[in-house]
């Protein structure tokens, strides 16, 4: 076995996130690494599951095969078990590898900031090269018709160059690696009192 996805792009489904990363970030990412990688990039995104997959398995599969995890950040993402998990994952992952260090000072995650920087946590401050890209943090498929359109675009294209750079020299493969779950799911109370 070995990687199976490129990037795997962990945000949270909640507020205008989902649609931005649905409607420009994913898109637009995907087409700029084929640019700068001369080939089809294999990113995980949700939204592409096949229908009646069991989604927390392939989620901690998808993630365990992926080269590198790009967070789309804003408060819910800090809220999100899922996506703290999958941050945690990716943040033992380089724990175990010993990255960042004196040899190596980039990580395996790929910040990009959605939205309010001054709400995330400690951890996630500490982490200096954050794109952010909260002024295009437009949902709307009216967005790719502003003239910002044309800006976005030029930051997803600096970030894809980036990133394929880094693709080229990720770390070997391992089963091993830590993978975080949520905690054990909850059944959820039930929305109206059971009546007799």
């Amino acid at each position: 076995m070995s990687y199976q996805w490129d990037v795997f792009i962990s945000y949270p489904r909640a507020g205008n996130v989902t649609g931005w990363v649905k409607n420009h970030l994913a898109v637009v990412l995907e087409a700029c690494l084929v640019d700068e990688m001369g080939h089809e990039p294999k990113l995980f995104l949700d939204s592409r599951m096949e229908v009646g997959t069991y989604w927390p398995d392939e989620l901690a599969n998808a993630l365990l095969k992926s080269r590198y995890l790009v967070a789309v950040w804003s408060p819910p993402y800090f809220t999100s078990r899922w996506c703290v998990a999958e941050w945690k994952s990716m943040c033992a992952r380089e724990r175990v590898l010993g990255i960042p260090g004196p040899a190596n000072t980039r990580g395996l995650i790929y910040p990009i900031v959605f939205s309010d920087g001054d709400l995330f946590p400690t951890e996630a401050h500490a982490v200096q090269s954050q794109h952010n890209l909260s002024q295009y943090a437009f949902p709307y498929e009216q967005f790719r018709r502003t003239e910002a359109y044309l800006e976005f675009h030029d930051k997803v294209k600096a970030i894809a160059a980036d990133l394929a750079q880094r693709l080229e020299s990720a770390p070997t493969w391992d089963e091993t690696w830590p993978i975080w779950r949520p905690d054990a799911f909850e059944n959820p109370p039930p929305k109206f009192p059971r009546l007799g």
